[in-house]
């Protein structure tokens, strides 16, 4: 049964095309279907479609990973999918709208977020080096 969160995100999802059109088809048929694992929902897919390509069923199956960085879908647990026998994660809709995902970073913008870190950690070791009133030589206590 889906609850009427569920119900007013799917109809604000689909009002406001906040999902690309194969993420929408894989929420919408989670939303009808779930909860469900990946294999039962190709299965339905195809079931409904025979015309899918398997590479068709294969990228649905890639959409559930970022729908669920989205936020409009989360697992809700494993158990035996009942078209491949397997162990499975169990997918289901939330009650969310989709949110930006959390950029990941370049190599150069980890390096330069490191070198400015690094920056401001000698800025305030130099000044913890003054204020104690001791000598410091390339990083060495000096002696006079």
């Amino acid at each position: 049964m889906v609850r009427q969160t569920s119900i007013e995100a799917y109809n604000q999802i689909r009002e406001e095309g906040l999902l690309s059109d194969l993420r929408l088809v894989v929420y919408e048929y989670l939303y009808r279907n779930g909860p469900a694992t990946a294999g039962e929902l190709m299965q339905k897919y195809r079931n409904q479609r025979p015309d899918a390509t398997v590479t068709m069923t294969m990228n649905m199956v890639r959409r559930l990973s970022e729908l669920q960085e989205l936020g409009v879908v989360y697992e809700v647990m494993r158990r035996p999918c009942e078209v491949t026998g397997r162990n499975c994660i169990v997918w289901d809709v939330t009650s969310g709208i989709p949110i930006e995902p959390e950029k990941k970073k370049s190599k150069d913008q980890i390096i330069a977020e490191q070198s400015r870190t690094i920056a401001q950690l000698r800025v305030e070791l130099d000044e913890c080096r003054r204020r104690s009133g001791t000598k410091w030589k390339n990083g060495e206590l000096f002696h006079d």
